[in-house]
């Protein structure tokens, strides 16, 4: 029986890894399993609040991106503290900063790169990229209404932690709701095409 060389080969041992396989956090990679990973195309979900509450390690994000892997973020709410994307995105970037200040040879993820990785990052990994993860003709219009100014006439917004102007910059905006915003900024969810939850504004509407 031929021994396994590492924690990755025991899957490939037995035709696990593919496409298909989704392996979660993966912080101690050696090298010779980040290629084998690469070369059978695996997806990693990256799981920050686990990986930092459980002390487990630090993931190279952007390291592993480069290199060519499929990566989408995970909540692992066994191991972590919130349910939803947003507290995951919020992690995944204080982590790749505080790993850029430590390793020079480490890059911080972007806003883009971070939003990219909660959306068709996660759709690649799951090998729905061709149907979900993007506003594009063809695929399934999930998404999002928020608002990131005060509703109405009111002088105080619904989120007193997100406060923004409608005539900020669409990018500013959607900064101040990635790392301020909560659910009390989404209007409404839609997933294909239609309103599961909330209420699409009057403008959307007549759309």
């Amino acid at each position: 029986m031929r021994k396994c060389k590492s924690y990755a080969d025991v899957y490939d041992r037995f035709r696990l890894l593919s496409e298909r396989m989704i392996l979660a956090h993966a912080i101690h990679l050696r090298e010779d399993e980040i290629q084998l990973l690469i070369e059978r195309k695996c997806g990693i979900s990256h799981c920050p609040t686990s990986n930092i509450n459980l002390q487990s390690g630090v993931f190279r994000l952007m390291e592993m991106t480069q290199r060519g892997l499929k990566i989408g973020l995970g909540s692992d709410v066994s191991g972590g503290y919130a349910v939803g994307l947003l507290p995951v995105l919020r992690e995944a970037s204080t982590v790749s900063r505080t790993l850029a200040l430590q390793d020079a040879k480490q890059k911080p993820a972007p806003l883009e790169a971070l939003y990219y990785f909660a959306t068709l990052g996660g759709a690649q990994v799951c090998g729905l990229d061709q149907r979900i993860g993007k506003l594009a003709p063809g695929y399934d219009f999930d998404a999002l209404v928020v608002n990131t100014f005060p509703f109405g006439d009111a002088v105080v917004p619904e989120n007193p932690g997100l406060f923004a102007f409608d005539t900020e910059p669409l990018a500013s905006q959607f900064e101040k709701w990635i790392f301020c915003g909560d659910d009390r900024n989404i209007a409404a969810v839609l997933v294909r095409g239609e309103v599961v939850s909330g209420n699409l504004p009057r403008v959307a509407q007549a759309h």
